[in-house]
């Protein structure tokens, strides 16, 4: 059955919507509570929040990439081909970041899609020559691949907290 949000229990911790975190039953929950909230970092937070936010902007701004041509007084065919060049090194990336993953580690392919995505992002906002912006496609595409998966592993939550790994 499907709930509206509005009706469903909220609070800023399980406990205070009468409710525990998955996979913890009650007598862990007396036990950590008293850790947890000594361990909390703004600074955490606001790099969760960061990475949350930059995550969906990279996935999703593919989609709008017609839209940028037009508005730089491009041709929507360049659009379109920029969202070909996104996908298609969206497709050879996977296996690209699956290898340097397993080789590497999760922290360093991170760090090659932040310089994937970043130089990627900054050329799609400001430059306005097609063959740039269909560079800057590329390089958007292979940075949207595995962010959410790498994310996953650097930031897993245990017992409905984010903790860092290690």
């Amino acid at each position: 059955m499907l709930w509206p949000a509005i009706l469903l229990p909220a609070g800023l911790t399980p406990q205070s919507a009468g409710a525990a975190p998955y996979g913890q039953n009650d007598d862990q929950a007396q036990s950590t509570m008293s850790n947890d909230i000594t361990r909390f970092s703004h600074l955490m937070m606001f790099g969760v929040i960061l990475t949350g936010v930059l995550s969906c902007w990279a996935t999703t701004i593919s989609r709008h990439f017609p839209t940028m041509a037009t508005s730089y007084n491009l041709t929507a065919a360049t659009g379109a081909l920029m969202v070909s060049a996104c996908m298609v090194a969206c497709t050879g990336a996977k296996v690209l970041y699956g290898i340097l993953s397993d080789r590497a580690g999760n922290k360093t392919t991170l760090h090659v899609l932040s310089a994937a995505i970043l130089p990627g992002l900054s050329l799609a906002m400001t430059s306005r020559v097609s063959v740039i912006l269909i560079g800057a496609a590329l390089m958007t595409g292979m940075a949207g691949v595995g962010i959410v998966r790498i994310c996953k592993e650097l930031f897993p939550a245990e017992d409905g907290c984010i903790r860092p790994s290690r």
